[in-house]
């Protein structure tokens, strides 16, 4: 997998920083990598809906953990 970006980034390797730079070629496991990147100035605040987003990681860190799927929450709406 190729991850570019338009300008420099910082970058992390098992957690540990590396050079900055523009691109990133990588392979993983199936289902191994957490990717976390900013999201667009114009994006809605993340408080919107920060609780469905907090369940939303708890499942991934279960399904990471267990390696048994992540099932989704009951709908409120």
């Amino acid at each position: 997998m190729e991850i570019a970006s338009d300008r420099a980034q910082p970058r992390q390797l098992d957690g540990d920083l590396i050079e900055a730079g523009r691109l990133l070629d990588v392979q993983v496991q199936p289902k191994a990598l957490w990717m976390c990147v900013p999201l667009p100035a114009d994006h809605p605040d993340l408080a919107e809906d920060a609780d469905a987003a907090a369940e939303r990681g708890h499942r991934l860190g279960e399904t990471a953990t267990t390696g048994q799927k992540a099932t989704p929450a009951a709908s409120n709406g």
